[in-house]
Order: C-alpha cells, then structure tokens, then sequence
C-alpha cells in the first residue's frame, strides 16, 4: 500500500521511494529510478512535502557497504507507507494479513518482524521487507505478556505461554516432571558425571550413589539445559541479549553469578550495555516469553544457542 497524503515519517521507518514522483533535495529533479532507505530524520518543507534523509538500503533490506545516506523531496504519493510496530501487514506467501508484535534489526541492518496471526499463532525472523503494509491501529498498542505489542483483545498463543516457566525435564525414564537439581558424582572409572533429575529421582539416585560422594545443585531459575562435560556447569539464555550464559558451581550464591563464558570474570553483558547505555550484567530468561522475545531480538542469523564471544554475528 502506497501513501495517498504526506504521511508522517519518523526516525528508523523503513520505506521504498516510488520514481517519477520524488525528487532530489539536491537538484530538485525528478528521480527515475526507486530505491529503500531507513529514514534518520524528516520534516516538512514549505510546500507541504516531506524532506527525508535516509540510509541506503539493498533488495534484502541491509545497511549498504559504507552506509551512504540520501536526501529526498517526498511529495504525497512518492513513498511506501513504512511498517511500524502493531501495524497489520499483507504476508503474501500465505494471503494473510498478521499483525507485527516486534521488529528487529540485524548486525548488517537487515530488520525482521515478529508476526501474530489472526489464529493466536506466532512467528519470527520475517524479512521486513517481504511484507506490505495493510492497515495501521488507531492507536499504538502496548506491551503484552508475550513481551510484543498488540490489541489485547487478539488472541496470542505467546501471551498464554508467558508465566510458563523455562524448565529441564527429568532424564529418568519414563519421568516427565520437571528436574530441579542437578546430581553430579565421580564414577570408580574416572572422570565426572552430572544428571538433571526431579526431588524424588534425585533422593534415589543419590542413595545408589553413596560411595562415590555425589554432590546435588539446585537447577537456578531459567536453567534449560547443562554442560555434557560433567562439572555441573547450568546453561540459561540471557534475556538481555539472548546469548547462552553460564552458571559454574564455583559461584553458586552469588549475588550476579551468570556468565558469558569461561573467561567472562565479570558477568556484565556488552550487547545489554550499547542498548541501555547503563551498566547491565547477564541475567536468565526465567519464562518462555522471555526466552522466545529474546531469542527473536538476537538477529545473529543461526538457529543455534551459542555464547556471545561465539557469536559470528560480533565477530570482525
């Protein structure tokens, strides 16, 4: 859907400008060829256009190398409308017309769009700039339970899923509680061992292993899984920049005791850091709307849980 009026623009919208209408700022020609910008300031001039400043981006929606900018003279008719937050949006592959909860930007500036469904279903990593604009509420939603925004009153499987705690199950088998310690014991062959097991497994588990001095370590809130390596090392996803963080044994009771990795000594969490200028430390997503938004708002582009210091998106 294109404008049909010089709407306004503000500052991170995404548009496509439409050729024969616009103009440059510069020579005030008409421009012949279209091109996407992300807008980083607009006014309005004294004729009743828009005059937009905006980074340049590719057919995928990426920064440009060198992330030159442009201005234009936007006239009404000129521009896409751009796709904000709670906006409705036409998903051609499927015909239907989802509403957008979240947009996250990528390293390489590509933005991606966590989508609601008119079924309550919910998805994410949507290319922004696959989708078109349908309709726009009348006035900005708010923050759900699932941590997007959106009309409460549509149904969102997410939001019922946000006290659902993030949990391990037992590994006895046939056991399908949730564990809540972690036993590790040393074996007469050597090595270590541990297990995530439930109170009562656990209770049993230990009185078989007496003899081999069997240490139990309760599961922290937001633990999902444990180092194969048997030092009873508990991994959780950091809702602040949704990497996999650390919990060793050895800072059990700490005050802020997850880590970024091995030789993290500090626990602070860069990525939360540059997005609130504060100092911000690594802290577990304890629900699994927490988990979920986080992984959402990662923009790594892997599938994969991996630390921050492995993360190839940060990487040079």
């Amino acid at each position: 859907m294109t404008s049909t009026d010089a709407t306004d623009l503000r500052g991170g919208d995404r548009i496509t400008v439409l050729p024969g209408k616009a103009r440059s700022a510069h020579t005030y020609r008409p421009l012949t060829r279209g091109f996407a910008i992300e807008v980083t300031h607009a006014r309005r001039d004294h004729a009743g256009d828009i005059e937009a400043t905006g980074i340049l981006l590719t057919t995928r929606g990426a920064w440009r190398t060198s992330v030159p900018t442009r201005t234009v003279i936007l006239p009404a008719g000129s521009y896409t409308t751009p796709i904000r937050v709670g906006d409705a949006v036409y998903y051609r592959h499927t015909g239907e017309t989802p509403v957008v909860t979240a947009i996250h930007i990528r390293p390489d500036g590509t933005a991606l769009a966590d989508l609601l469904f008119r079924t309550g279903a919910t998805g994410s990593g949507y290319h922004l700039v696959q989708l078109q604009h349908h309709a726009r509420p009348a006035t900005p939603p708010v923050e759900q339970p699932c941590k997007g925004r959106h009309d409460p009153a549509l149904p969102c499987r997410r939001c019922t899923q946000a006290t659902e705690p993030v949990t391990t199950g037992c590994e006895t088998p046939l056991c399908s509680r949730p564990a809540v310690n972690l036993v590790v014991w040393s074996p007469p062959s050597g090595g270590q061992q541990a297990k995530a097991l439930c109170v009562s497994d656990a209770d049993q588990h230990m009185a078989r292993l007496r003899d081999a001095l069997p240490l139990v370590i309760p599961l922290a809130d937001g633990t999902h899984s444990y180092l194969a390596d048997g030092s009873g090392t508990q991994v959780a996803t950091c809702v602040h920049c949704s990497h996999a963080i650390y919990l060793y044994p050895a800072l059990l009771g700490r005050r802020q005791p997850w880590r970024g990795g091995a030789y993290d000594e500090t626990g602070r969490c860069p990525v939360g850091e540059d997005r609130a200028a504060i100092r911000v430390v690594h802290e577990p997503a304890v629900t699994v709307a927490e988990r979920d938004y986080a992984r959402a708002a990662a923009g790594c582009g892997t599938g994969d849980l991996h630390a921050l210091v492995d993360c190839p998106a940060r990487r040079p």
